[in-house]
């Protein structure tokens, strides 16, 4: 199956559930986890797609928003920096590195954009800080869930199960052990 209809469908999917969600509301669009697409095609197929679409998604998502500056800046700069850091996603403990600095960055905008207005609430800044942090955890566990998904109807072997392949314990690895040594050390 080629990827760019599983592209397009889960791109339309992302943007008209946040379409849905995210007008008339103060903290859902924080929440919303937008970044959850960037990360699954950028490590399902590669960053630069992903840069791309999250991009795209971004700015589509906050358009016509009362705050889509803010909005879609606060989508795809932790998004950008997320997937940077995720890279190939080649092992599990990187997806929790990346949803941990989506989370920070994401703070970081919401911070940045509350010192910068005359008005500043430290509940609401507090409450959107929370906001940022959960939508970290919810991307990065969105995006381990779609790639997963995402491999099994492509066909496509992900760096993470490649990885999931090489552990020593692994029951094709402990046969090779004791039919084919020299195989099992060729493999490792």
């Amino acid at each position: 199956i080629d990827g760019l209809p599983i592209i397009t469908i889960l791109f339309f999917l992302f943007l008209f559930t946040a379409r849905i969600v995210i007008p008339n509301h103060t903290i859902l669009p924080y929440l919303f986890p937008i970044a959850a697409f960037g990360l699954t095609i950028s490590s399902v197929f590669d960053y630069e797609t992903g840069l791309i679409a999250s991009l795209s998604l971004s700015i589509l998502a906050a358009y016509n928003q009362p705050n889509s500056i803010d909005l879609a800046l606060y989508y795809f700069i932790p998004s950008a920096i997320s997937i940077f850091i995720l890279g190939r996603g080649r092992r599990i403990n990187i997806f929790f590195i990346s949803g941990l600095a989506l989370s920070i960055s994401g703070s970081a905008i919401v911070i940045s954009y509350r010192l910068l207005s005359s008005y500043l609430d430290l509940s609401g800044a507090g409450s959107l800080i929370g906001s940022a942090f959960v939508n970290g955890i919810g991307s990065i566990s969105l995006a381990l869930l779609f790639q997963f998904l995402l491999s099994q109807i492509l066909g496509k072997t992900t760096a993470l199960q490649l990885m999931d392949l090489s552990r020593p314990d692994h029951p094709l690895l402990q046969k090779l052990l004791t039919k084919a040594p020299g195989t099992y050390q060729h493999s490792l």
